[in-house]
């Protein structure tokens, strides 16, 4: 998690100082990374590897959109609402924001590795070392598979622990237990 205080004029022209949280949930990781066919790292990489400048601009301020808050009155979370979003992407501390980020590439990486869970990299590269399933066997007889059976496959029960194969099999796995 990451808190900023941002400086920046209002409307009137007069200085301003607002605090701001950017954080991501574990959840949230997780449906950002199944979201992509190559994971989320990835995805991120593919778009920096082009050299596309809308695409990396793009992708900065889905990260900074998603990952805005502000402290929850109880100090207990942070608060995200579409209206916290909106507010925070027409203000000129966005504006402020986001101009560090795309000038300073230091600031940018500093950002991405900042609002995830502190725990999230050890927890990245556990589930990186993890061993890809069998080639025995396909993604319909992983599906198939009884619970107890693809546990052993994948080496766990935690999909923050899985590998990006294991867990998107794991989510269709879960997706036709629904159904």
């Amino acid at each position: 998690m990451i808190k900023k205080t941002i400086s920046f004029k209002d409307l009137d022209d007069n200085d301003v100082d607002e605090e701001f949280y950017f954080t991501l949930s574990l959840s949230e990781i997780t449906l950002m990374e199944v979201s992509h066919s190559d994971g989320l790292e990835g995805h991120l990489k593919k778009i920096i590897a082009s050299k596309d400048g809308v695409r990396i601009i793009s992708a900065m301020q889905d990260m900074v959109a998603m990952s805005v808050g502000k402290r929850s009155e109880n100090g207990r979370f942070v608060e995200k609402s579409p209206a916290i979003t909106q507010s925070f992407m027409q203000s000129g501390a966005y504006e402020e924001f986001f101009l560090e980020l795309v000038t300073d590439a230091d600031a940018a990486a500093e950002f991405i590795k900042g609002i995830v869970p502190t725990d999230m990299a050890k927890r990245v590269e556990d589930a990186s070392s993890k061993k890809e399933a069998p080639k025995e066997y396909t993604t319909a007889e992983l599906i198939a598979l009884p619970h107890e059976e693809f546990v052993k496959v994948t080496g766990t029960n935690d999909p923050l622990k899985m590998s990006h194969e294991h867990l998107l099999i794991a989510m269709q796995r879960r997706n036709q237990a629904i159904v």
